[in-house]
């Protein structure tokens, strides 16, 4: 619990501090990664929620972790989108997106972990109860998309977590932007 409050007001300080210069692409690509690994542990503890308590009935408090199975899903969706936001506004925007996807290997990367944040966008916006009496059997039907997510997740992350070149390849891009135009929003001014 604590380690928690400590993330978010550290993410609470980022954002007001706003950094300049050298320390924006260490404070938010830090924060964009904590995000990353946030939204991959909630999905996946979501995932196993139904395995875990048929595999173990006995587990401690497990209808309340079969019942909070939704929650998790939508922190997992919103843990995304923010890792997606900031780094999307850490590259450069869509100048910078287009400049880096120029590479190949960073748009096949990209591409499945866009498709996956769809996937999660939809599930999240029928995780509400109206939706569920909505949609019926269709969104049965719907969440089982979750599955071709969990992989494309795995997909982008093993394709950029080893790749050093594309973290260094985000720092030049910042530093020639500040160095051009030293009142960007990159500079944090």
């Amino acid at each position: 619990m604590f380690s928690a409050q400590a993330f978010s007001w550290r993410s609470f300080y980022i954002f007001l501090a706003r950094p300049s210069g050298d320390t924006v692409f260490f404070q938010y690509g830090y924060l964009a990664s904590k995000y990353a690994a946030l939204a991959f542990w909630y999905l996946y503890a979501a995932l196993l929620a139904s395995p875990l308590t048929q595999l173990f009935p006995n587990l401690p408090y497990r209808m309340i972790y079969v019942k909070a199975r939704r929650a998790i899903g939508a922190s997992a969706f919103l843990f995304g989108l923010l890792h997606g936001v900031i780094n999307f506004f850490l590259i450069g925007g869509l100048a910078g997106f287009l400049k880096i996807t120029s590479d190949s290997q960073y748009l096949i990367a990209f591409s499945p972990s866009f498709v996956a944040l769809i996937i999660l966008t939809l599930m999240a916006l029928t995780s509400f109860d109206s939706m569920v009496v909505k949609l019926g059997v269709w969104l049965k039907r719907l969440h089982r998309l979750v599955y071709i997510a969990a992989v494309l997740i795995v997909i982008h992350a093993s394709i950029l977590i080893p790749d050093k070149k594309y973290l260094s390849c985000l720092r030049n891009m910042i530093e020639q932007d500040i160095a051009t135009n030293p009142t960007s929003t990159a500079s944090g001014r």
